[in-house]
């Protein structure tokens, strides 16, 4: 996908688990999405606090709105990633009962 400096953009993700099971967000202690280009963050957004990352359409659906304001600052022909930070309750872990997953999603490339 790529957008135009200046763009704005809602991003959807549908979480999943590992075995392809979708990941309410409401399963979620804490979900946190930096928005990275080029080893440089432009944005950090915590669900639940931050108006830019909430949940879309279906229970396992991450929407991150990207505004005007922040693709503006962006450099042309660079993809753009999201490094999600995931915090789950999760029992079937004996010794850390709170699992957290990092993961890095290309989102767009800014043209």
């Amino acid at each position: 996908m790529r957008i135009y400096k200046g763009e704005n953009l809602i991003v959807r993700i549908a979480l999943r688990q590992q075995d392809g099971t979708p990941m309410n967000l409401s399963d979620l202690i804490s979900l946190k999405a930096e928005i990275n280009q080029l080893k440089k963050t432009h944005a950090v957004y915590l669900l639940g606090e931050s108006p830019e990352i909430r949940e879309g359409n279906a229970a396992n659906e991450l929407e991150i709105e990207i505004t005007s304001s922040l693709t503006s600052k962006m450099a042309s022909g660079f993809d753009v990633w999201v490094r999600l930070t995931l915090q789950a309750d999760n029992e079937e872990f004996d010794i850390d009962p709170h699992h957290v997953d990092i993961t890095g999603i290309k989102m767009f490339t800014v043209i």
